[in-house]
């Protein structure tokens, strides 16, 4: 065979490969088109129905929520409209309160000032009435040019401010506390002695015992008497009381009625006390008592008696 039908058959049959390759490269090329169609096709479908499954049930627990809230805001609302109308009922009804409050505070405070004032006004009337007391028991001493102890003096005047003291702390029912009293101060030469403590006057009778009486001392023997407060001032050798003083100051003081019992108490205040009763007895200052006319033993039988006097001589 010649070199040319060698060639051509060669080249028949590369052409029967080349194109039986190519019928197979052009049928794979459909089949995998079709396959690639399908499987996208199917996996869009699964996507489809999971994404409208989950849309569905969104969708369900969304009408879910909205008929809640629905449910609940329709209450919410009956409740807004109740407590409106409870509001007004007790915004009514605080006013009321407010103003009753206002009266009757309005009440106690006029009832409050009202036992005050009688409160006070009863103090000072005994106030009054213990100082014209006091100065009544201490005329006789004037009338008779007498004097007095001023430690008999000091005892007074603390007996006074014990009394005034205890009745106003049982009036405010408040804590005992420690009062100043006056006292006598002793002279420089002398030992030093102090005044015993008086004892206050109770509110039941307002007597206390008077001091006991000791005998007469000129002036001058009389130790100083001084007020031991803060400061002590001493006051002069003399505790003599002047005629006019003590008859100008001897006035008789008029009762002051207070109508305590007419008031009635309100909660929280004080009780009134009744006032205290005298007995007519001698309260600050001890009766004056005639000095005895000292008669020598030789001289005893020229004295005669009234008897002697009235009775004619036989």
């Amino acid at each position: 065979m010649d070199r040319e039908s060698v060639e051509d058959l060669v080249h028949s049959a590369l052409g029967r490969q080349l194109r039986v390759t190519c019928l197979l490269g052009l049928l794979f090329l459909g089949v995998g088109f079709v396959m690639g169609h399908m499987v996208a096709a199917q996996h869009a479908r699964d996507l489809g129905e999971h994404w409208s499954q989950r849309a569905d049930q969104l969708t369900d627990q969304v009408n879910k929520v909205e008929t809640k809230l629905q449910s609940e805001l329709t209450e919410v609302r009956e409740l807004a409209a109740n407590q409106q109308a409870l509001v007004n009922e007790l915004t009514a009804k605080l006013a009321q309160h407010d103003v009753q409050v206002l009266d009757e505070t309005r009440r106690l405070t006029k009832a409050t000032e009202e036992l005050r004032r009688s409160l006070v006004a009863r103090c000072i009337a005994e106030t009054q009435q213990e100082k014209a007391r006091m100065l009544r028991e201490l005329q006789p001493y004037v009338d008779r040019r007498m004097t007095l102890k001023a430690s008999e003096v000091t005892e007074a005047v603390n007996r006074l401010v014990d009394s005034q003291i205890s009745h106003l702390k049982s009036l405010a029912q408040s804590e005992p506390q420690q009062e100043s009293r006056l006292q006598v101060m002793p002279s420089p030469e002398t030992v030093p002695v102090t005044t015993p403590a008086i004892a206050p006057v109770s509110a039941e009778s307002g007597i206390c015992p008077p001091p006991h009486l000791t005998a007469l001392t000129p002036v001058a023997e009389q130790p100083e008497f001084s007020a031991t407060v803060d400061q002590r001032p001493v006051a002069p050798r003399s505790s003599s009381i002047s005629t006019p003083a003590v008859s100008e100051a001897v006035t008789p003081v008029p009762a002051v009625e207070t109508p305590v019992a007419s008031i009635p108490p309100a909660p929280g205040m004080i009780t009134p006390i009744a006032p205290r009763v005298s007995t007519g007895k001698p309260l600050f200052f001890p009766a004056p008592v005639r000095p005895r006319l000292f008669i020598p033993a030789g001289k005893a039988a020229a004295v005669k008696t009234a008897d002697q006097i009235k009775s004619p001589v036989r």
